[in-house]
């Protein structure tokens, strides 16, 4: 083997040890760094306002006997109240709302209609009916009604808040007998701050 071959072979085999060195030292810098190091964690979490709804009633019956002068019957009468509590840990409050597909009680093709405008129980139309938050003017059942805006009782949100809706009807013997029923949906919604 000539000089300058000896010469480059000791050269490489220097510059392998050397890169050799320069790996463990890379490797023992990269442990220090990985055993020293810290690091932060941000926890963050979205929590949604979220509401649930109870339902007192959720089957009502009224069962008037219609007469020549329009006999009422109420929910808010007899001891049947109907009432809707929620819960909601909504800070802000929630709507409460009310939505059906047919705003008429149907029996075949027979059918009860909802109210016009609001009215005072003294004032009822004939074969009509209608609802009422607490003992206020009954009002038209719509496709969608906005019963109200209302607030927790108190930051807790077990204690829930319960809002009395009452159901009246006032019928005629110009109602075909049967039974007349309809369906409603109740919906919670958090106020927007």
């Amino acid at each position: 083997m000539n000089k300058i071959n000896r010469v480059v072979s000791k050269t490489i085999a220097a510059l392998v040890a050397v890169v050799g060195i320069l790996n463990v030292i890379d490797s023992i810098y990269a442990g220090v760094l990985t055993s020293a190091a810290t690091q932060d964690l941000t926890m963050s979490a979205t929590i949604t306002d979220s509401a649930t709804i109870e339902l007192s009633g959720s089957n009502l019956a009224l069962n008037p006997t219609p007469s020549s002068s329009g006999t009422w019957a109420s929910t808010a009468e007899g001891g049947s109240p109907f009432t809707v509590t929620i819960y909601t840990n909504s800070s802000t409050g929630f709507n409460l709302g009310m939505t059906t597909s047919e705003t008429s009680l149907k029996s075949g093709d027979d059918s009860i209609s909802t109210l016009v405008s609001a009215t005072p129980q003294a004032s009822f139309p004939l074969d009509r009916w209608g609802y009422s938050v607490g003992n206020s003017d009954y009002q038209p059942v719509a496709s969608s009604n906005n019963i109200g805006t209302y607030t927790r009782p108190s930051s807790n949100a077990q204690n829930g808040t319960s809002v009395q809706i009452n159901f009246g009807v006032k019928l005629s013997l110009a109602t075909p007998p049967g039974t007349y029923t309809g369906t409603l949906n109740f919906t919670a919604t958090a106020v927007t701050p």
